[in-house]
């Protein structure tokens, strides 16, 4: 598999674990115990991103999700985009190491 279809496989993966967690998280709390599984996920996709290339930039741009370089269309990321602009990101450059809390 081409190294840029594993990226947008894998990107668009980490994209739904993270609706997900957000929706886990507004639900209860980031530290409350329903939240835990959820976020183990976000943060083991995104590791497995970060073992292949030494950043990843997870984003929306014009109704689009960006992925490093990679600009394609997912519609079910859709309350995502919603998150990202409420909270003012177009997009976040993630670095091997980083904690999911963080971001």
């Amino acid at each position: 598999m081409d190294e840029k279809d594993t990226l947008k496989r894998q990107g668009l993966a980490f994209g739904r674990d993270l609706q997900r967690g957000f929706k886990i998280a507004q639900l209860y709390t980031p530290t409350h115990s329903a939240a835990e599984a959820p976020l183990q996920q976000i943060y083991a996709s995104l590791d497995s991103i970060l073992k292949q290339t030494r950043q990843f930039t997870f984003g929306f741009l014009n109704q689009r999700v960006l992925l490093n370089n990679i600009l394609t269309l997912d519609n079910s990321l859709a309350s995502l985009e919603t998150e990202f602009l409420q909270a003012r990101y177009r997009s976040r450059k993630l670095f091997r190491g980083a904690y999911v809390a963080r971001f």
